[in-house]
Formats: C-alpha cells, sequence, structure tokens
C-alpha cells in the first residue's frame, strides 16, 4: 500500500494520474475513417501521455512483479491489473486485515517500538484504501493493547490520568512513546556500557577510597599489604589462577593514572597474534579483552578524546588509549559502541563479552565462526587463523583508499580485484600463479574478502553457467556468437543506446560494436565481417544470433547469401539457446556496473565501461 500511495504521489506531481483514473480513455472519433485534424492531436497527446505514465508504472515495478502486467496496453490497464492483484477485496479482505491489526502484539523479546508502530499504521492505511477506516480514537487503544507487558506501568499511568478516555491523537502519543524508547534505550545501554568497563575493585562493601590505597608490597592502588594476591602480600597465592604476571604471555591489562585509567582496568587483552600474518586493520576475535579495540582513528564515525589514559598487554610495554567511539560497519550494518582507539595495537580486537553483554552469540563450528546479534541476524563471519579467529572485516578509512598500514608495498587482494575490472578471486589468483600479468605482486598477508560491495550490487555471481551447446567450433573465425543488448535507460556520453557483441567461439576474443538505433545493427554486422575476412583471409562460417528482428531480416538473409554465410538461430523466446553471447553480455555488464559503482562514476559512462571491460577480458 505505501508503494501505491507513492506511486500516486509521482503520477500527480508529473500530471499523469488523469491516465490511470476510472474513466480514462483515448478521445473518441465521430468518423474512424475521416478524423479531424483537433482529433488526431488531440489522439497524438493522449497516446503520448499514456506512455509516460506507462514508463513511470514500469519502471517503478519489481522484476518479481512484472508478469502481472502482460497482455496490458494502456497505463489504465496496467494499474487496473496490479491493483487487482495486490489489493485485498470485498468483506473478506476487511475482515482479515481487521484481524491482522487488532490481534497485533509485540513480541517483549525482541521489541522494536518504532517497527512495531509502522507496522500497525500500514494496517491501517490498507483498511483506509479499502473504504473501511479505523478512527484515531480506536488506533490509540488499539496502539496501548498491543504494547508488551513492560509497558503497562506506563500505559496504565496514562490511562489512568486521563480517566479512561485518550485526549491524545495518536501522533501525539506516538511522539511521547518515541520518547520514553529513547530514554529506556539510553538507561540501557548505560548499563551494558558500565558492565562491560567494570573493574574487580568496584565489588560490594568496598567506596573510592579503597581505589587511592597503595599497597605497600606491590605498590599498586586499590588494595592493601593484607589483601595482597602478589608474592609477600598477605593473601599470597590465593587469588584466582592466571591474575598473577606469571610466565606465561597472556595477562590482563593494567591502567594507569586517573580514575580513566582504573575505569579501563582489565579493559583489554591481547593475543600472542602473529605480525606476519595479520595487519593492524585486521579485527581478531578475542574472549579475554573487555572492551573492543579499533587502531585506525578515521574508522570512528563518533569519537570521545581521552587524555592520560593508558594500558598494558596489548603490544609491548604501555599502550596509550587516545579516544574511544563507535565504529559502524557497512555491508552488513552493525555498529560497534565504546571502541577504545589504541594506534599502537597489532591488531583490531572485537570482544566477545561486549558482544554477550548486548544480547549476541558466537557459533563456532568446522574452523569458522559467525557473529549474531540480540535478533539472531548474522553481523560477522570469520575464519581459524593459527587458533585465532579472524574476521572478514577490516577498518575501512574513508575517503581514499589507503594500503594496509603494516603491508608492505605491495597490493592487497582486494585492491587487485577492483584494478581489474572486479574479476573473481580465482581469476586473480591464476594470474599470478603462472605469471599471466607483469608486475602483480600481491601482499601476502592479506586476506581475500568474502564480500565485496561492489559485486553485491551488481549481482556479480561466482560459478559460471554450464556448458551447453553441443556443436563448437575448432577453427578461430569460424563460428560467431552474437547478441544486442539495450536499450538503456540512460544514454551514453557518446550517444549510444545499444550495443552489439561478437565473440570467436575458439578464442573468445569479443568486440563490442555501440548502435544509436536497433536498426543499425546489420550496418555493424557488416562491417564486423569485413574485419574478420581481412584478418583470416576468408568470412565466418557460421554467424549465431537469436531469432530478434534486428539480426534476422531480408537484408542480412541476402549478405549472408552472398558471402556463404550459414545463419544459426534460436528458437522463440530461447535466449539459453545462445547462451555463450548471452553469458558474455552478462559477465560484460556486472563488470561493467561493478566498475561504475566502485569509483560511484555517473550512469553515462556505461559505453567507456563497457569498452573498458571487453579490453581487460581480451
Amino acid at each position: 500500500m505505501p508503494w501505491k500511495r507513492r506511486m500516486l504521489a509521482v503520477l500527480c506531481d508529473l500530471g499523469l494520474e488523469s491516465y490511470i483514473a476510472k474513466d480514462a480513455a483515448p478521445p473518441g472519433f465521430n468518423d474512424p475513417q475521416t478524423p479531424t485534424k483537433d482529433k488526431e492531436v488531440a489522439s497524438k497527446k493522449w497516446r503520448k501521455g499514456d506512455a509516460k505514465a506507462w514508463t513511470r508504472i514500469e519502471l517503478a515495478v519489481g522484476d518479481t512483479e512484472m508478469v502481472h502486467l502482460s497482455g496490458v496496453d494502456t497505463a489504465k490497464e496496467m494499474w487496473d491489473q496490479l491493483c487487482m492483484v495486490k489489493e485485498a477485496k470485498g468483506r473478506i479482505g476487511v475482515l482479515a486485515t481487521r484481524r491482522m491489526l487488532y490481534r497485533m502484539e509485540a513480541d517483549e523479546n525482541n521489541f522494536d517500538l518504532v517497527d512495531h508502530i509502522s507496522k500497525l499504521r500500514r494496517l491501517q492505511e490498507e483498511l483506509h484504501l479499502m473504504d473501511n477506516k479505523v478512527n484515531d480514537e480506536d488506533f490509540v487503544m488499539i496502539l496501548l493493547t498491543s504494547l508488551p507487558e513492560s509497558w503497562d506501568v506506563y500505559t496504565s499511568a496514562y490511562l489512568g490520568s486521563s480517566s479512561n478516555k485518550p485526549t491524545l491523537r495518536s501522533h501525539e502519543l506516538i511522539a511521547i512513546l518515541y520518547e520514553e524508547d529513547r530514554q529506556r534505550r539510553g538507561r540501557t545501554s548505560e548499563a551494558v556500557a558500565g558492565s562491560s568497563f567494570q573493574v574487580k575493585s568496584f565489588v560490594k562493601g568496598r567506596g573510592k577510597s579503597d581505589l587511592d590505597k597503595e599497597c605497600y608490597n606491590c605498590h599498586k592502588k586499590g588494595h592493601m599489604a593484607k589483601d595482597c594476591w602478589s608474592k609477600g602480600g598477605g593473601s599470597e597465592e590465593k587469588g584466582p589462577k592466571g591474575r598473577g604476571p606469571g610466565k606465561g604471555g597472556h595477562r590482563s591489562n593494567q591502567a594507569t593514572d586517573s580514575t580513566t585509567n582504573r575505569l579501563l582496568s582489565d579493559a583489554s587483552y591481547m593475543a600472542n597474534a602473529d605480525p606476519d600474518r595479520f595487519s593492524k586493520l585486521d579485527w581478531i576475535l578475542d574472549s579475554g579483552t573487555m572492551s573492543h579495540i579499533c587502531t585506525e582513528k578515521d574508522a570512528f564515525t563518533e569519537y570521545t578524546r581521552l587524555s592520560n589514559v593508558t594500558v598494558q598487554g596489548v603490544g609491548k610495554g604501555q599502550a596509550e588509549v587516545e579516544g574511544r567511539g563507535t565504529v559502524e560497519g557497512k555491508i552488513i550494518q552493525h555498529q560497534l559502541r565504546e571502541v577504545l582507539h589504541i594506534p599502537n595495537a597489532p591488531n583490531c580486537l572485537l570482544s566477545i563479552s561486549r558482544l554477550d553483554n548486548s544480547g549476541g552469540h558466537v557459533d563456532f563450528r568446522e574452523g569458522g565462526c559467525r557473529l549474531f546479534d540480540a535478533k539472531n541476524q548474522v553481523i560477522g563471519e570469520g575464519r581459524k587463523v593459527n587458533r585465532l579467529y579472524q574476521l572478514y572485516a577490516r577498518a575501512e578509512l574513508p575517503g581514499q583508499e589507503r594500503a594496509n598500514l603494516a603491508a608492505s608495498k605491495a597490493s592487497t587482494w582486494d585492491q587487485w580485484h577492483q584494478r581489474f575490472g572486479h574479476i573473481s578471486i580465482s581469476g586473480l589468483e591464476r594470474l599470478k600463479r603462472e605469471g599471466l600479468v607483469t608486475g602483480l605482486t600481491v601482499d601476502d598477508t592479506s586476506i581475500v574478502s568474502p564480500t565485496c560491495e561492489s559485486c553485491i550490487q551488481a549481482k556479480q555471481a561466482h560459478w559460471p553457467f554450464p556448458k551447453e551447446a553441443e556443436h563448437r567450433a575448432e577453427i578461430a573465425g569460424e563460428r560467431i556468437v552474437s547478441d544486442v543488448w539495450g536499450p538503456v535507460r540512460v544514454k551514453s556520453i557518446g550517444g549510444w543506446l545499444y550495443y552489439v557483441s561478437f565473440l570467436d567461439d575458439v578464442k573468445q576474443l569479443s568486440t563490442v560494436l555501440f548502435l544509436k538505433r536497433k536498426s543499425d545493427a546489420f550496418q555493424r554486422i557488416r562491417e564486423y565481417g569485413a574485419v574478420v575476412e581481412r584478418k583470416f583471409g576468408k568470412p565466418p562460417k557460421y554467424l549465431r544470433f537469436d531469432n530478434g528482428g534486428e539480426l534476422v531480416n531480408s537484408e542480412i538473409e541476402k549478405w549472408a547469401s552472398e558471402k556463404g554465410i550459414t545463419i544459426e538461430t534460436t528458437a522463440p523466446y530461447s535466449p539459453s539457446q545462445n547462451g555463450i553471447a548471452e553469458r558474455f553480455n552478462r559477465t560484460l555488464l556486472e563488470l561493467t556496473q561493478a566498475m561504475l559503482i566502485g569509483k560511484q562514476l555517473p550512469a553515462f559512462l556505461w559505453d567507456e565501461a563497457v569498452s573498458h571491460a571487453v579490453y581487460l577480458r581480451n
């Protein structure tokens, strides 16, 4: 229903709403055989406006809904058909929607107030569109009764103060609920943050004055000599195992100087990571640290500077904490709050205890790990490397592409993946393994990212199509497969709307020629045929097309007959029979989209990106 409202707003803004009205129809003629000039002008104007409305609706419909638009001739027919399929009709539809509205109850465990109110508003809007309105007073009561039990005290106080008769409008009540929800979330996050940075000296019965006392045995603050666990103290060897300085390489960080330092005591724990394998931008999953740690300031979206704060156990000696703030995930949307910024840390650390405090959990199996949030949604993945779990994540530096700070001058796999037009990693590995490209040096410490955002947006497939062709050529230039692609929505900088691709069945060398109109395809085919004839001394033996009229017509058949070329066509509506050309076009377009998205280039440069993709592929 929100789509229908937005679509109506778009059409009204463009002055096209009359073409989907109930009485929308082309102007009639008194005598269809001899229409007047005014009638012809009016009819032409109506057809032009109807085509605009048609195009607007079609561009806003998803691929899965296109099947509902078959057999329509006007924008009104298209609109009526969509309404017939998608809108609930009659008393049964009203009953079902009202039942959903009145029975809507929020889940106490995963309650999201904003999402809950949005669902109620959508159901109310659906009923309004079916001419069955829910008045504002009823909606207020529905909203109050649908809240979880934890809100009963708040709603009861509200109803009691208003003598059991709501006096606020629904928008005012929603604003009040939003404010209460923000306050509750703020109190929850403060409690979580407090528990994450809680130190052992803050135990029941010990005040702030105890923190300033210095032990005469170990000369550390926070306890007295009679309670000291170190050698010579009154409680020697009575402390928890692993808390002493011991011979092991793992120990808790000890903060020094100022109250902030004491609050950050035990906040960090550094595993013995191999510096040759991991870099400063790699994220390591750590069960010992009580706080997330990031090495790059530019990765923070919110940042608070700290002064005179140091921790031990992160790298060698003391490490300075310069600040803390929020780091956001980009491909999988999530946030890490209260992250410490320690530039000298060997790696970025993600704290399992902080994840657990926020309601999340980690699933370990088969040499890998998956991170889930409180809503059981995946927020990250990783792999086991040298008994440590390295996450498929890097601290992203916004504004520019920067080299890995701990790597050599060689580029990473992800950088080469982008430079070669977002080709597959297996193809890159083959180029490096067989030495097919000069100067392809890869940083061995870099990891292959399984999720390239540009490739995801371009829907680039990782697995090749199966080989289904039964007859393949054995001599170069003997069989050429071709296909026309277009029209594109945005005219290119060169004024092109189409292109025709040619692929040698043996050499797999490709050529793309651009077109302004589909009717130019024949001229381009003749030009390419002349190139093949000059190169191999004879014209191609076979030309394989689909059954499109721009490729199979009397002109092409006459020219092919004169040259002795056999034209191979597919069955009607069977593009899979021309699978080589179709798969080549798909690969070409996905590489093009990935390059445009990756560099944030305007769409009218698509022809340049296509030419570059063909150059790289050849």
